[in-house]
């Protein structure tokens, strides 16, 4: 079905992007976006609860060693001789042992070997103390937002496949899989099918929605392959590989459902390109099978997996 009117995707109709994809291949958006200034782009808070675990386990302890390094430069400015028990020999040792009352200070901890004597170093502390509170309940907050935010964990095959459908012709598959052992329930799938086109001498995309043979299932536990039929109905019927990969085609899938873990709605995107990312002439092997024990088994690492075939 072509999309018009109310039916927007949300992408653009103009094909300027040419040579570019609409989605990454993980589902994430394809846009650069520029014109802002620093505090309209910059989100500290979004930045954080998105990146990647352990380019924020790098960004917290810089955080920590910045705000020490910061503290242990106001201790030796002061001077070292206000902290009980801290001898130096040199400026090294000063800074250093500045920066372990620091970090003692900061995260309240403190072994009592060292402590500061004198106003400006008992006010510096004081403050270094608000300011470990406030950073640790921030983190803490961060680390629980992060493993709390709700997201569909989906397994999607490598490749879209165009195989035997049945008796009927052929169909579009795609394959993917919930690695979790909860269940995402009152699952929904979409599959959108672009490309590019020229109308009036310009050149533009053209979006359609695909019918799927079933676009709801009430539990996806395992694995679930939708399936489009190309039949006489179907945007794909009579184009060919080699117009699609011209036309910088598209697949994009998306997967709605209720998360009984997160007891929240997830959303779940994936993007095929036909020029890298869809087989013609090919169907995914069996993954899910029964094991000695009479067990239903799912082998993940045939999700992708694939056999040739021949297409009448």
């Amino acid at each position: 079905m072509k999309i018009t009117g109310r039916q927007d995707t949300g992408f653009s109709s103009r094909g300027d992007l040419a040579g570019n994809r609409l989605l990454n291949r993980n589902g994430t958006s394809n846009i650069r976006k520029t014109g802002l200034s620093f505090l309209d782009r910059f989100h500290l808070y979004n930045s954080l609860i998105s990146m990647k675990l352990s380019w924020f386990l790098v960004t917290t302890l810089g955080i920590y060693l910045v705000i020490n390094l910061l503290f242990a430069a106001g201790y030796v400015l002061i001077g070292v001789d206000n902290l009980v028990d801290s001898r130096v020999v040199n400026v090294e040792s000063e800074f250093l042992r500045a920066f372990f009352f620091s970090s003692q200070t900061l995260t309240t901890l403190g072994y009592g070997q060292m402590s500061p004597t004198g106003v400006g170093a008992n006010l510096l502390a004081s403050i270094e103390a608000f300011v470990g509170l406030l950073l640790f309940a921030l983190l803490t907050g961060l680390l629980y937002g992060r493993f709390s935010r709700p997201k569909a964990k989906l397994l999607y095959s490598e490749n879209a496949l165009i195989s035997p459908y049945k008796n009927l012709g052929i169909g579009l598959m795609v394959r993917f899989a919930n690695p979790k052992n909860t269940s995402i329930i009152n699952t929904s799938a979409a599959m959108l099918f672009s490309y590019q086109d020229e109308e009036n001498g310009e050149r533009i995309r053209r979006y359609f929605n695909l019918d799927l043979e079933l676009d709801n299932i009430r539990m996806l536990v395992t694995s679930w392959t939708l399936v489009h039929h190309i039949n006489d109905a179907s945007p794909l019927k009579d184009l060919t590989m080699d117009f699609l990969k011209e036309r910088n085609a598209e697949l994009v899938i998306q997967v709605d459902g209720y998360d009984e873990t997160y007891n929240q709605q997830v959303t779940s995107r994936a993007s095929y390109l036909f020029t890298e990312d869809v087989i013609h002439g090919a169907k995914f092997d069996r993954a899910f099978v029964h094991a000695e024990s009479g067990t239903p088994e799912m082998d993940f690492s045939k999700l992708s997996s694939y056999t040739k075939v021949e297409l009448d």
